[in-house]
């Protein structure tokens, strides 16, 4: 569990050092001025103390993170990269695919959802950060925009 917590920090000290500090213009939206950086800490306010949130069988969002206009979510899985590996190779799949399937269901759920539809055709973007329980980081599917 301290290798989890020290990884979910060390990936999140990077997100924040990749992110220079937001400005108006990152912020308000185009059109209709609204502080989309305000509203993505607003989220986090609000979701954090709920966390940690079982999604289902096998994933439980850890934490989230308001990085200037983006809403990053931090999952973890509750296989190992050995047990996803094995998986993978059972169904005669590979990697790559896994990651095509990750990022479409991904998007199809933030986009599917109004609140974070809205946040994003706002001006804002929500990552998803996957690891697996044994602390290896599998992907990060970010979204910037809805159809």
């Amino acid at each position: 569990m301290k290798v989890f917590l020290r990884l979910v920090l060390v990936l999140f000290a990077s997100t924040i050092a990749n992110v220079s500090l937001a400005s108006d213009k990152e912020c308000l939206s185009p059109h209709t001025k609204y502080d989309v950086c305000k509203a993505a800490r607003e989220i986090q306010e609000s979701m954090a103390p709920m966390l940690p949130m079982t999604m289902n069988a096998n994933m439980t969002l850890t934490s989230v993170a308001a990085i200037g206009p983006i809403f990053a979510y931090y999952v973890r899985w509750t296989q190992t990269w050995p047990e996803i590996e094995a998986a993978m190779q059972n169904a005669g799949t590979t990697k790559a695919a896994l990651l095509q399937m990750m990022d479409a269901q991904t998007n199809a759920i933030i986009c599917g959802q109004e609140t974070t539809a809205a946040f994003i055709g706002l001006g804002g973007t929500v990552q998803y950060h996957y690891i697996t329980s044994d602390a290896v980081p599998v992907t990060t599917t970010v979204v910037s925009s809805c159809p």
